[in-house]
């Protein structure tokens, strides 16, 4: 899986937010992030600064 790919699995997600009770946690969002595939090097960082753009 590539980054593009992760990417949008990860804003899936974080959009998957508003539609579900304030229950969700860190540690649910990261349990996530280990199910869309292996993550290396600098990916998850490049996500993350994509997610603030």
């Amino acid at each position: 899986m590539n980054l593009r790919d992760r990417l949008a699995s990860v804003l899936t997600f974080v959009k998957s937010f508003s539609k579900q009770p304030s229950t969700t946690s860190a540690q649910s969002f990261l349990t996530h992030l280990k199910t869309i595939g292996t993550w290396s090097g600098d990916d998850l960082l490049e996500c993350l600064e994509a997610l603030k753009n």
